[in-house]
């Protein structure tokens, strides 16, 4: 049985852009950090994941602000379920400080056929190398004793035979890798390295040196060892594939009553860091027109905008958006009411080339069949109002708690006669494998969304990508996705 491993390391997690090295972008780590245990969330869990060091920069110190920066990430890290090692980089505070923020790990590891044992003290050497003194080799010894599986090493300073391709070592590396090879150690796992180096083997250890999250093109590393001691290392990068024009059609702004911190100018430089082509603004619409207790209450379900409760917010919202971006397309996410009207003034719906609708509410208290056919008569007065992607399709009934399968055929049918595209979207983790096969079987047309109400989650398509490829799609994606 093999071990799964998912590294990440180097975040250089800073508030700030880095003036004195900007190609670091750790003002945007946390945000790829989120991203690395979301893509492991939705593509299943490793079984164990470890963080390899350089969590924030600087933490010098009058960086009053670094423990904050460590507990953010501490606390995003809670919601692995699987075993974490966390170790800190020469970035970091020290470890007796480090450790009040994250566990300290174990002398070693044990999963299955394998013992990880993680090393944290080793002290930093001139040149930003590092050393591995006598106390820390013992423990080699005693993790290989009445132990017959793998050991895998795993550092911040990569470990690395004379030679290899990296400007950073172990001043006493020979003796490290003697030890290594002396006790069976047949993987080490190491960072600091930004650019990272290639998975080598010297017939005996591997080497993995994964590269720097905070850095173009922001990866990690996904690490499988085998019981033979064979090693398969996969980079994956949060930078969108060059060779195709990639749009995130469906984005939220501050005037979202759930947007968290949606910011039009920062989303604008996360095009250029992500390979982002464009980005469409969905606001609600019935967001635009209700305040939020009178829109969480569905007044705009029921009264539409025939209310006195309307309110002026659209005025607001259209001023905001004239200063975003040109790559930006303004649109709107389309509520409609319980009597199938577009809340949305007639002449603005008309105006726009490009529009998604979503269903955000069904009434309460129905039956799955009710709630089914009451969410088919909303899709189909989508439809009737021109809309052109139908956002999270099947997620209303799943979130009343209804199977959604039996009405997926159904739904597919009304968004083909209606020449609507249907949404692959992530947002609470909505998008349905099965459905979207079966979407593309019967020739609808598909839009790539993240829904971002976080900027953590703005342009992140590698899970759409990831799930046409999982169901099985190879063809050009230019030949299935909606262009805005």
């Amino acid at each position: 049985m093999s071990l799964k491993l998912a590294v990440a390391a180097d975040l250089h997690y800073q508030k700030t852009a880095n003036w004195k090295h900007p190609e670091r972008k750790g003002e945007y780590a946390y945000f790829f950090l989120h991203r690395f245990v979301k893509m492991l969330m939705i593509t299943g869990w490793p079984d164990a994941v470890l963080i390899g060091g350089d969590l924030i920069d600087p933490a010098g110190a009058c960086d009053h602000a670094a423990f904050g920066r460590l507990q953010e990430i501490a606390e995003l890290l809670k919601k692995i379920p699987v075993p974490v090692l966390v170790l800190p980089g020469n970035h970091d505070p020290a470890p007796e400080m480090f450790y009040q923020v994250f566990p300290q790990p174990p002398d070693y590891l044990e999963i299955g056929n394998a013992r990880i044992l993680p090393f944290w003290a080793d002290p930093e050497r001139p040149g930003y190398n590092s050393e591995r003194l006598p106390q820390e080799l013992e423990r080699f010894d005693r993790a290989r004793r009445n132990f017959s599986g793998n050991l895998v090493a795993f550092q911040h300073v990569p470990v690395l035979p004379s030679g290899a391709d990296c400007p950073y070592n172990y001043v006493n590396h020979d003796a490290v890798i003697r030890k290594m090879h002396e006790t069976g150690c047949v993987l080490s796992v190491g960072a600091h390295c930004h650019r990272g180096v290639p998975q080598f083997s010297d017939g005996k250890c591997t080497y993995v040196t994964v590269p720097a999250l905070c850095e173009s093109p922001f990866r990690y590393a996904m690490v499988e060892l085998g019981d033979d001691g064979t090693v398969r290392t996969e980079v994956e990068s949060f930078r969108l594939p060059g060779g195709f024009e990639w749009f995130d059609c469906h984005t939220h702004t501050p005037f979202a009553y759930c947007s968290e911190n949606m910011d039009i100018g920062i989303e604008a430089d996360l095009m250029d860091q992500l390979n982002l082509t464009g980005a469409v603004i969905t606001e609600h619409s019935g967001q635009l027109y209700y305040t939020n207790r009178d829109f969480w209450g569905h007044r705009w379900f029921d009264e539409g905008l025939d209310s006195p409760a309307v309110q002026p917010r659209m005025k607001l919202f259209r001023q905001y958006v004239t200063t975003a971006d040109p790559r930006f397309r303004v649109s709107f996410e389309v509520d409609v009411s319980r009597a199938g009207e577009p809340v949305l003034e007639p002449e603005i719906l008309k105006s726009l080339p490009f529009k998604i609708g979503a269903t955000h509410y069904i009434d309460q208290g129905l039956s799955a069949e009710e709630s089914g056919l009451q969410l088919l008569s909303l899709i189909e007065a989508h439809g009737k109002a021109g809309i052109n992607v139908l956002a999270h399709p099947t997620r209303i009934l799943a979130a009343r708690g209804f199977d959604e399968e039996p009405w997926f055929d159904r739904i597919i049918a009304v968004l083909k006669q209606y020449n609507m595209a249907a949404e692959v979207n992530f947002h609470q983790n909505s998008a349905n494998p099965e459905f979207t096969r079966r979407a593309i079987e019967a020739g609808l047309k598909l839009s790539f969304g993240t829904d971002s109400h976080n900027l953590a989650n703005f342009g992140f398509l590698q899970p759409h990508i990831w799930l046409l490829r999982k169901i099985g799609y190879n063809g050009d994606f230019a030949d299935i996705l909606v262009k805005p």
